[in-house]
């Protein structure tokens, strides 16, 4: 699927590491933005009571959802933790915004999206890092043989 810039390819039943994944309708992997503080968040409070300013909303894409714990509407997302510290939990409005941020910013801006290689490619990959890496193993942690020690 094409959309101004972006190319849009399908996630298939066995791209990459998405192994008998469910993959019906027309799925796309998710490049989302660096979660904490991405968009500005308003109360409603505060849009009942006048304290935004009309401005705010000027060209905007306005997406309305719930942010309160208590809906259960939370999820983990890969941008939300840092390599030490466990994954947070984003609102699902959020989470939205950052799917249509990436639709958006990949059709006008031409935001590369993530793809997966072609399956001769990932089997060419393994196949060349398992030898590397049993070649390794092979030379670093078996011991040195003296065949000048062997009794026959």
């Amino acid at each position: 699927m094409q959309l101004g810039l972006a190319v849009f390819h399908r996630l298939k039943r066995n791209d990459g590491a998405y192994i008998r994944v469910d993959a019906g309708g027309y799925q796309i992997l998710a490049n989302p933005r660096k979660i904490s503080d991405s968009f500005h968040i308003v109360s409603m409070n505060d849009l009942l009571s006048g304290n935004i300013t009309p401005n705010l909303f000027k060209d905007r894409i306005i997406l309305i959802g719930y942010t309160a714990t208590s809906v259960k509407d939370f999820h983990r997302n890969s941008y939300s933790s840092s390599l030490f510290n466990a994954p947070k939990e984003v609102s699902g409005v959020e989470l939205q915004a950052n799917f249509l941020s990436q639709i958006l910013s990949s059709a006008l801006d031409g935001r590369v999206n993530i793809k997966v290689f072609p399956e001769p490619i990932e089997w060419l990959l393994i196949i060349t890092f398992s030898y590397i890496g049993a070649n390794l193993s092979w030379q670093l942690l078996l011991p040195k043989i003296n065949y000048h020690d062997i009794i026959y």
